[in-house]
């Protein structure tokens, strides 16, 4: 099961090499609508029965019978017993709950219907939004523009200041509304939505995920614009396949690093250049001997997460053991796991662990020579901050996806682990190779981000 997010890569592959509008853009297709999937056994269900609504991901009959044909070489008998044992325990616990759910989505319709109508208003500004990152940078809409709301995508996030602005989209299970597919799922319920509220303008950020495309989909066939914002950023070798072909109306990027890099993938006027608003421009200041590790919440990650955090944690506790002349600060993803493992850090004089609900990414950043990773848009974000890149990616990503530290030569990058501690400890104590890379990032710097802070901000609402 854990190679699901491998073959979908491999089949984009392959299907990458039949297209000639824009490269990569009928694999986004079917990355996409494979990732809409729960197991690789639903993806060949879903295209057998012909249930998945093609218009919005083949270009053409032959793309669709190629990519049948490639999922039939991966689908393993396992997959169909499993599936099918699956099933059929659910079905039972399901007979004997079925009228309640019944019930209880018929209220939940009811309520959804009139009495939210009731208090409904004229909507400007609708927001998908399931993280922090970024609300800090609207609250003058939300403050000052009575029409703006703001758009739920999971129960996860919790905007405390902006709570009689928040819509939660309805969770209804697709079990009990017909649907074959989760593609068909969300776009119901997103359309449902819009509908209802009539925004102006939707905005989001990230747009390389399922659901982003289909909420540009909707937006496309109400005549609503669609706006995303670039997330996180790294330095790929050509751009994930969630970054091809893009079906927002405005997608806008962060600097010209990644507005040449996706420019090709896409149609033409789609990319506008604004800026990270969440960086500043710091002030130029002697490097000390500070390192920074920048978590990943690894049960979120794809792929065999047990062993990458496993190996990454060999390899942080290989290299702050045997650097105690450096400072070395731990950063843990808001959303993070493994925190047993994080805590036994503890017991290192020459290591801190801090809040990152507490301490701002780019505070973080601020002061520190080298920042060690798996895979995060953070790595990229350090470079505004001079802060060397360091990528220990063991298991959880393709090669294609490997940011390409070492090509440009402003950090290092690497799968295996002796390498990582080698190439690490030699950096630690080599200022002249510190020195080489912080100078070649200098020469890259504004390439990555266009403006920051409120030179971008102002940028960001001459298209909103």
């Amino acid at each position: 099961m854990n190679r699901y997010f491998d073959y979908l890569n491999e089949a984009c592959g392959i299907l990458d090499d039949q297209n000639n509008k824009y490269p990569g853009a009928t694999g986004r297709h079917f990355f996409v609508v494979g990732l809409s999937s729960t197991t690789l056994f639903d993806f060949y269900i879903d295209l057998e029965k012909k249930s998945v609504k093609k218009k919005y991901f083949f270009l053409n009959s032959y793309e669709l019978i190629l990519a049948k044909t490639f999922i039939k070489f991966k689908k393993f008998s396992n997959y169909k017993n499993i599936y099918l044992k699956i099933k059929k325990i659910n079905f039972e616990k399901i007979k004997k709950i079925k009228l309640f759910i019944y019930i209880f989505y018929i209220v939940k319709d009811f309520f959804f219907n009139f009495y939210v109508s009731k208090n409904k208003k004229k909507v400007d500004y609708l927001f998908l939004w399931d993280k922090y990152k970024y609300i800090d940078l609207f609250q003058s809409v939300f403050s000052k523009k009575k029409n703006s709301f703001l758009l739920l995508d999971n129960n996860n996030f919790h905007p405390e200041n902006f709570i009689k602005k928040t819509i939660k989209i309805s969770a209804w299970d697709k079990q009990y509304l017909g649907f074959d597919n989760l593609f068909d799922y969300n776009y119901a319920i997103l359309k449902k939505t819009l509908l209802f509220y009539k925004p102006k303008n939707v905005i989001f950020v990230e747009g390389d995920s399922p659901i982003h495309s289909i909420l540009s989909k909707v937006c496309n066939d109400l005549k609503i614009r669609s706006i995303c914002f670039q997330w996180g950023s790294s330095v790929w070798k050509k751009p994930k396949y969630g970054f091809r072909n893009l079906t927002c109306d405005i997608f806008l990027a962060h600097g010209k690093f990644f507005f040449d890099q996706i420019k090709s993938y896409n149609k033409k006027n789609l990319i506008k250049l604004v800026g990270n608003p969440l960086l500043n421009n710091p002030k130029r200041h002697y490097k000390k001997k500070i390192a920074i590790f920048l978590l990943q919440p690894f049960s979120s990650m794809r792929g065999d997460f047990k062993k990458t955090s496993k190996l990454f944690f060999q390899f942080m506790h290989s290299i702050i053991s045997s650097n105690k002349d450096w400072k070395f600060i731990i950063r843990p993803h808001p959303n993070q796991d493994c925190l047993s493992d994080i805590n036994k850090f503890n017991n290192f004089l020459n290591c801190e662990i801090i809040n990152p609900k507490n301490i701002r990414l780019k505070d973080s950043l601020t002061g520190c020579s080298i920042a060690f990773s798996v895979s995060s848009s953070a790595l990229t974000d350090g470079l505004n901050y001079e802060v060397i890149p360091f990528s220990f990616n063991p298991t959880t990503i393709l090669d294609t996806y490997q940011p390409d530290l070492n090509k440009l030569k402003i950090g290092y990058a690497t799968k295996n682990l002796a390498d990582a501690i080698y190439e690490a400890n030699k950096l630690l104590i080599d200022n002249n190779k510190i020195n080489y890379y912080a100078k070649n990032i200098i020469k890259l710097k504004n390439s990555f981000n266009y403006h920051t802070g409120k030179k971008s901000v102002k940028k960001i609402f001459k298209y909103i």
